[in-house]
């Protein structure tokens, strides 16, 4: 699924890797790679348009991590809202506390972590690039 997917990402989730020095497919293979548990969100044609998951980072902490397609806030929003409390409950059921960084230019997910219950930091220069992230976290509900 990530070869399928990763031609396919959002602009904004292919600029926020590039922020990070990565490329969108070594990203998803890592992001599946380390994960303690990853999902698929496909269409009716079971072609993939998100994977995300979290990947164990310390004691009780888990990092999030989404990777979707223009069709996820586009064809299946109301979809993907209808079950984002799920999708970042499941870290609450692994782990104590998650947190990860997001880029400050993408609002998009800027706004989607507010309203899953993230409390986001005030963005600081990070990555190969220095441009602004915020640090995000949610602790379990």
């Amino acid at each position: 699924m990530p070869h399928v997917l990763a031609p396919r990402l959002r602009r904004a989730d292919v600029e926020e890797l590039a922020a990070n020095g990565r490329e969108p497919l070594p990203a998803l293979l890592r992001c599946l790679s380390l994960s303690a548990v990853a999902h698929a969100v496909v269409d009716a044609k079971g072609d993939p348009q998100a994977l995300y998951g979290f990947a164990p980072i310390g004691n009780e902490t888990g990092c999030p991590w989404l990777l979707g397609s223009d069709a996820l806030v586009t064809t299946h929003r109301g979809w993907f809202l209808r079950n984002s409390q799920t999708i970042m409950g499941g870290g609450d059921r692994m782990f104590r506390r998650v947190w990860n960084r997001v880029d400050s230019r993408n609002a998009v997910h800027v706004r989607w972590l507010r309203w899953v219950g993230c409390t986001l930091e005030p963005a600081a220069p990070f990555g190969p690039l220095g441009l602004p992230f915020h640090v995000f976290h949610r602790e379990a509900r």
